[in-house]
Order: C-alpha cells, then structure tokens, then sequence
C-alpha cells in the first residue's frame, strides 16, 4: 500500500463539512497562530483516527468542543466519498493562522503515515470499500488484499 501510485482526482468541492472543520481549526489557531497538524486514517468512515503533531489549545464553546473532532472527520470523509472514485484513506491537515490546508489520499499509505494498522482494521470492509469504486480507480494492490483477508 505504501508503494501504491496515487491517482489524480479533481479537488473535492467545498462542503458544509469542510467548512465546519475549517472553523474549529481556526478556532484553535486564533490562540495559538503557528498552528498544528492532524494526521488522520479512516479505517471505518464513522470512527476516523486521528494524531496531533502538536495539542492545539481548549476553546471554550460547545461548538468548537475538542470531541466534536471525530464527528468532523466523519462527516468530512462522507461528504467527500464519491461512487465512482471512492472516500480518502488518508487526510492531513495543516492549521495556520487563517490557512487550512487539507490533503488526501485515496489510494497509498503516505509517507508520513508511521503508525502501524490498528487491530480494529476490518480488511473485508476496506476491501469492499476498494471494490466499490470504479475500476479505474481500484489500487493494484487490491486483489493481493482480498486474497490475504480470506
């Protein structure tokens, strides 16, 4: 998964979802203008993991609650999944000032990805998550997946 070419797709459009997990990272970097990192994986769309390169500080509003983090990325992953092309493996998402930048990937296990995978991984989920899109944009390594999940 690691060597996998990632395949260019087109931006995702700005959704709601998006919008709303720009706002609670900007609402961190108003306190704390350098910024962070959020490293996430989304083995199951509805309980993404995720890591800090640094904390980001408490805001005190409901709206911005720190645990409201994983319902954004849910929500962000399920706004962004497409039939044809499928939903990210990967996100990063670089907090700064105003700037929020957020990058995906759909189809390799980035570079910067260390942590080994969770024992949660449902491969035959995940395989047929990868079934799913259209066969143009079905990694290489997908049938040695299905066959080592059986």
């Amino acid at each position: 998964m690691r060597a996998e070419v990632e395949r260019p797709r087109p931006r995702p459009r700005v959704s709601r979802a998006e919008e709303e997990l720009r706002g609670w990272c900007r609402a961190r970097t108003a306190i704390v203008p350098s910024g962070f990192t959020i490293q996430v994986q989304v083995l199951d769309p509805k309980a993404p993991s995720y890591r800090f390169d640094l904390e980001p500080p408490e805001v005190d509003d409901p709206e911005f609650a720190a645990e409201r983090l994983s319902e954004l990325l849910g929500e962000l992953w399920l706004a962004e999944a497409d039939d044809e092309q499928g939903g990210w493996l990967f996100a990063r998402i670089d907090a700064a000032g105003r700037t929020v930048r957020i990058d995906r990937w759909y189809d390799q296990v980035p570079d910067w990805w260390d942590n080994p995978v969770e024992d949660r991984l449902d491969v035959d989920a995940l395989v047929r998550r990868l079934y799913n899109r259209g066969p143009q944009w079905q990694p290489t390594y997908l049938e040695k997946l299905y066959t080592s999940a059986r």
